[in-house]
């Protein structure tokens, strides 16, 4: 995918099957370890360390497990926010105490409930965002829907993609 010409909606649709099969072949001790990698990984960037305020998705299965990343990011007295559906097509980060905040959202996708407070996107140090694949240069291939896409473009700090 070049930076001058954005991938065909047939090669987007393609990359997702592709990306979709490889992670249903997986196994679950695989998919278990993999998470166990990914939380690692995220969890020992220096962006992580500095960030006050983390703003990350909640996953649903196959995407890699959020949940212990959450866990970890408020015992390490962090703010969280978490992404709620707007009826406007926006996504907003929305800070939660707990898993406990949660509900169930638009799409089935655990968000926060309507009482949890809203944080700007200017006060998030860390966004770590869903994707079903990644390139080298770190543009991410979504569901399509673009939720994601609309938040980054008025989100500023550092994002890491899992």
């Amino acid at each position: 995918m070049s930076a001058m010409t954005a991938p065909s909606p047939d090669l987007k649709g393609a990359l997702r099957l592709s990306c979709a099969c490889a992670v249903r072949a997986q196994d679950a001790a695989g998919m278990k370890e993999e998470d166990a990698r990914i939380a690692r990984n995220l969890l020992a960037l220096p962006e992580y360390k500095a960030a006050k305020t983390v703003f990350i998705y909640v996953s649903v299965p196959p995407e890699p497990d959020t949940a212990p990343i959450i866990a970890r990011a408020l015992a390490d007295g962090k703010r969280v926010a978490v992404p709620r559906c707007g009826e406007d097509g926006c996504l907003y980060a929305c800070a939660i105490a707990s898993a406990g905040d949660l509900v169930r959202g638009r799409f089935g996708i655990p968000e926060p409930a309507k009482a949890c407070p809203a944080v700007s996107p200017d006060e998030i140090g860390l966004a770590v965002v869903p994707g079903v694949c990644f390139d080298a240069q770190g543009r991410r291939l979504g569901r399509g829907g673009g939720w994601y896409d609309r938040f980054l473009a008025f989100y500023r700090g550092f994002s890491a993609g899992l």
